[in-house]
């Protein structure tokens, strides 16, 4: 699959913060033959490790076949990740949609280490972290000290757990800088989004001072969208297309 196809669309949410992003076709998209098979992608020269693209392909697993199943009324013995069904390939579908959110992740990512948020993005770099944090972890509790949280992260938890901080203090340090507002500014968005969100039962509204901080909350959240999908359009992405190509699932 070439990579004109790749890029079409992403969703991605975690606890709220992050909403549906449509991943545009970037003029830095490229090909690369020089990659090794370790590395997946790179974006704006940051590597992605080909262990890490591997995770999202199982997270997206069963989402994908359950949506084939039901769209295209196959029987289990009847699916097949390589065939087509009508204009679409499980298999290419998964690929595409594990390499959306991944992207996503790292264009997010890329700003939190530019803010200082963040120091290493590669995935080894993560999985050391993990395994210090669990065996922390497995020490405390056999001191019978107090932990929060489960006694031992799963990976995906721990990821979802570390990202999710993060992207609330990349928000809170991009206000001011990347993301303006006033007290004008979201009143004038309390009106657009108050019929979803404020009407009562008797048709009246809960009034903006009811909900300030709901719509100030809202606000941030939509314009942290387009600033993200902004910085994802402009961003240098170089794929390994002969390593993407030749990947089958299992």
């Amino acid at each position: 699959m070439r990579i004109e196809n790749i890029i079409k669309s992403g969703t991605m949410m975690y606890a709220g913060a992050l909403t549906s992003l449509a991943l545009m076709l970037s003029p830095g998209l490229g090909l690369s033959q020089h990659l090794p098979d370790s590395i997946m992608a790179t974006i704006n020269g940051e590597p992605i490790e080909t262990k890490e693209y591997l995770t999202y392909l199982k997270k997206y697993r069963s989402s994908v076949y359950s949506y084939f199943i039901s769209e295209y009324r196959l029987t289990d013995s009847a699916f097949q990740w390589t065939k087509n069904y009508g204009a679409e390939n499980p298999s290419e579908v998964l690929k595409r949609k594990a390499l959306n959110e991944l992207l996503l992740v790292k264009t997010q990512q890329l700003l939190m280490k530019e803010k200082g948020l963040m120091n290493d993005l590669s995935y080894s770099y993560f999985l050391q972290e993990l395994h210090q944090v669990n065996a922390q972890r497995k020490i405390a509790r056999q001191n019978n000290e107090v932990i929060y949280g489960p006694v031992q992260y799963s990976e995906r938890t721990y990821f979802e757990y570390v990202f999710t901080n993060n992207i609330v203090r990349l928000k809170q340090n991009l206000e001011g800088t990347e993301i303006f507002f006033d007290e004008e500014t979201l009143n004038r968005h309390y009106q657009q989004i108050k019929d979803q969100y404020f009407k009562k039962e008797d048709n009246s509204y809960l009034s903006f001072s009811e909900v300030k901080e709901f719509v100030k909350r809202e606000y941030i959240d939509r314009q942290y969208e387009k600033f993200i999908t902004q910085q994802l359009n402009k961003a240098i992405i170089n794929l390994n297309q002969n390593l993407y190509d030749k990947l089958s699932i299992p």
